[in-house]
């Protein structure tokens, strides 16, 4: 009963204004943001009435920590992410984009305009924790690897 994972750490400095046109960083309001990750859930066919009345009030909670972002692209968010300040560091959590625009380079790009941000919020570095299939991504992204730690995760 039990597998392992593992979990990959990295960092990178924050960095000055970025400029990424004709996309843009956003982050949304919480009167934004309920009825686009409602609409966002819908589509998944698992998706019920019920289980939306259970989620959305916990992911609207959530982003009260947690920050979300969106990139935009002809005032339509195509991508999202959410992070976390404390202080000189910035934890990011999430970075997606829509289908239609993965393996376009847009997440190198929508990660630069996070880490500008995070430098305009005062943070020195972004952490980042993911996988190892995600890690080149990070790396492309100006990350450097900190660690791999192994996981042991009961099935």
């Amino acid at each position: 009963g039990y597998r392992l994972k593992i979990s990959v750490y990295l960092q990178a400095p924050a960095l000055s204004s970025q400029d990424f046109h004709p996309y843009h960083l956003h982050s949304p309001t919480a009167e934004e943001f309920e009825p686009w990750y409602t609409a966002q859930q819908k589509v998944n066919p698992y998706c019920t009435d019920q289980l939306l009345k259970e989620i959305v009030p916990r992911q609207m909670e959530f982003i009260k920590i947690f920050n979300p972002f969106w990139l935009m692209k002809d005032g339509k968010p195509i991508g999202w992410g959410y992070c976390q300040f404390h202080g000189s560091f910035c934890h990011i959590f999430e970075l997606e984009l829509l289908e239609e625009f993965r393996g376009k380079g847009l997440g190198r790009g929508f990660m630069r305009l996070i880490r500008a941000e995070a430098g305009r919020r005062g943070a020195r570095y972004v952490l980042a924790q993911t996988t190892q299939k995600i890690k080149d991504f990070y790396i492309k992204s100006g990350f450097t690897l900190v660690s791999e730690n192994t996981i042991l995760l009961k099935k």
